[in-house]
């Protein structure tokens, strides 16, 4: 039988926003009795903010992610350090810095360069003075759309990222993992956009990704040039019969 994504709070695994906020309000009652203290804003998200995180238009893989970060349950080296475990908390990627949520997403010399690389400076800036992760997660959640899909997608990469380093993989640069953000924000936007509209799927086969078969991996190639310029780009970027990224490269061109 094969493996199915299933919510662990139904009893049908069928997931809801109302099953969230009962879950958050269940963590909030602990933390309370359990004398955790917790920001106003931070302890938990609103029932827009859940709402605004699950109608992004965007894989459920990465909602989940940011639903795992606002809870403060992804693995990181301290939190993994807080519930017993012996272990080295530097950072997985500096080797300097204690690894936190503040400090991986948002501080990290790499990850700084990549928000630079994005245009997103500023918004990396409103971030760093939230107090918590699920205080990160929401102010996230007020901002403008592109933005949303933008910082999301570029966490859920660079958790990805992390998590290959951690397995001795070869780290990718600022200009891959900018690239590759780009290009999966890019893509949500074609394929909503194509189902936003009521003229047949078969007017818009031409221009969606389609996955190749199984154990098969496709390899799409984009670049741009500008005269004026006299500059351009390039990238690439390898996926399997699932979407996922396996091997991605992008540079300038003088």
């Amino acid at each position: 039988m094969d493996d199915v994504p299933a919510w662990n709070e139904d009893k049908r695994g069928l997931f809801s926003v109302k099953s969230a906020y009962r879950v958050q309000l269940e963590v909030q009652r602990r933390n309370s009795s359990s004398g955790i203290a917790t920001s106003s804003r931070g302890a938990i998200m609103g029932e827009r903010e859940w709402k605004s995180l699950w109608n992004l238009k965007c894989p459920g893989k990465i909602k989940h992610f940011c639903w795992r970060l606002a809870h403060n349950s992804l693995a990181l080296r301290l939190n993994l350090q807080g519930r017993g475990m012996d272990i080295d908390t530097r950072c997985v990627v500096c080797s300097y810095q204690v690894e936190d949520g503040s400090h991986l997403f948002l501080h990290c010399k790499q990850i700084r360069e990549v928000w630079l690389a994005l245009g997103i400076e500023k918004e990396r800036e409103i971030l760093c003075g939230t107090r918590s992760a699920a205080e990160m997660v929401s102010e996230c959640m007020h901002m403008e759309e592109h933005k949303k899909l933008v910082i999301i997608t570029l966490l859920w990469n660079w958790w990805n990222e992390r998590n290959r380093r951690r397995e001795g993989e070869k780290g990718r640069s600022v200009a891959e993992l900018a690239f590759i953000t780009t290009s999966q924000v890019h893509g949500f936007a074609s394929v909503n956009a194509r189902m936003s509209h009521s003229e047949p799927a078969t007017r818009h086969r031409a221009g969606r990704w389609t996955p190749p078969e199984r154990n098969v991996i496709k390899l799409n190639i984009d670049g741009a040039f500008c005269p004026r310029r006299k500059t351009g780009s390039w990238g690439f970027m390898f996926r399997d019969f699932e979407g996922e990224v396996i091997a991605a490269a992008a540079g300038n061109m003088p």
